[in-house]
């Protein structure tokens, strides 16, 4: 476990200190690569190096045997959460193996070739939208399996959940609740558009409150533009340096 803990901070390592602007494959395996444009600010760079770190730092913590906790990624639209949620969805799948050996084994279970078996069979990455949808409509059933899995992403949290008066839907507030009560102490990736204020404001400040409990973790990405803003002014600095 030590080895593949410092094998994935290793590759972190050489991608921050070689980091280069290139184009992103949302279909590719786990790389590690970081979609810098060119078009950063320092201060878009910094943001940018931050949550890589904080990726790498949670996907670390599962190879070494660390207790189960949260990595919630805050930030607008485009900055790239979903994308190093998808990537790190993509790493457990690829290695989780060994780290849902250790947590059955935890809980006394010696069965693991059918429950790892089982455990892939569920989406690891949830579209807080599509669950609440398909809540509204009765199917109760995917609550309970997101509830129970071992590792999930939950993606775009509260997305959906404001009604056309602009305030939270009770039965959003409630499912979310639920949610992330039977979620504390496992694996979980959470992005979000709510700042930990608006959710304590729009939502519930228990849901608030519980993004932090233990050793969940919080990335906020504030000031980190949207990536297609990023590929325009990294075009127009290629332009310029043309034209110069």
């Amino acid at each position: 476990m030590e080895a593949m803990a410092q094998a994935v901070g290793s590759a972190f390592n050489a991608i921050a200190a070689s980091a280069t602007p290139r184009t992103i494959n949302p279909k590719a395996s786990w790389d590690w690569q970081w979609h810098l444009t060119g078009g950063e600010t320092p201060e878009e760079r910094a943001k940018s190096a931050e949550m890589l770190r904080h990726a790498r730092e949670f996907v670390a913590d599962m190879a070494r045997g660390q207790e189960p906790r949260w990595l919630v990624i805050v930030g607008l639209n485009g900055c790239g959460k979903s994308y190093l949620a998808e990537r790190i969805a993509a790493w457990v799948r690829e290695h989780g193996r060994e780290v849902y050996a250790r947590e059955r084994a935890k809980a006394g279970r010696e069965d693991l070739e059918s429950l790892w078996t089982y455990a892939q069979e569920g989406p690891m990455f949830r579209r807080w939208q599509n669950l609440l949808t398909r809540l509204r409509q009765g199917e109760y059933h995917r609550l309970e399996t997101d509830c129970r899995d071992w590792f999930k992403v939950i993606d775009d949290l509260g997305v959906g959940a404001i009604g056309a008066d602009g305030e939270a839907t009770g039965f959003a507030v409630q499912k979310m609740g639920e949610l992330l009560d039977w979620r504390l102490r496992k694996w979980t990736v959470i992005t979000t558009n709510f700042t930990r204020r608006q959710i304590a404001e729009q939502f519930d400040t228990r849901i608030a409150s519980r993004l932090i409990r233990g050793s969940n973790v919080v990335c906020d990405c504030e000031g980190l533009r949207d990536y297609s803003l990023r590929v325009e002014a990294a075009q127009r600095l290629a332009g310029a340096e043309v034209a110069a």
